[in-house]
């Protein structure tokens, strides 16, 4: 029974060691394209309870290419810090979860950014978050 899992445990390393090479490729690909881009621009991916799942940014305030702890499950209430703001992503983020897409512009820190709001859908068509990204207008 040892030998069974620990060879199962071999065939799982093998099977992530490649698969982890090709994603930190994949990241950096990301990262260049991002961090050459000559506007600031955040994504973000949001699931249906409005948790962030994934955050990106070449904004100096929160430069990333994996999304850092402190984002990591936040509520996008607690990542808005005005809640004009908030009430248009609330409004947005159901629309996405209607599967329609969307844009508005923010103000944020006296900057206006526009923001565009789209289902993300899982491999069966059904909507299952929504991707939200920003720049500097």
């Amino acid at each position: 029974m040892g030998t069974k899992n620990l060879d199962k445990l071999r065939e799982i390393c093998d099977y992530l060691g490649p698969r982890d090479e090709e994603i930190k490729k994949n990241e950096q690909i990301l990262k260049s394209i991002l961090f050459g881009i000559p506007i600031k621009v955040t994504a973000c991916i949001i699931n249906c309870e409005m948790k962030i799942i994934k955050l990106l940014s070449n904004d100096s305030k929160k430069e990333c290419i994996r999304t850092p702890t402190e984002f990591r499950s936040m509520n996008i209430s607690e990542y808005y810090s005005c809640d004009k703001n908030l009430d248009k992503a609330i409004k947005a983020h159901a629309m996405a979860m209607d599967g329609r897409s969307t844009d508005y512009t923010a103000n944020i820190n006296n900057q206006a950014y526009k923001v565009k709001c789209s289902p993300v859908h899982n491999e069966h068509g059904e909507v299952i978050g929504a991707s939200i990204v920003s720049w500097k207008e």
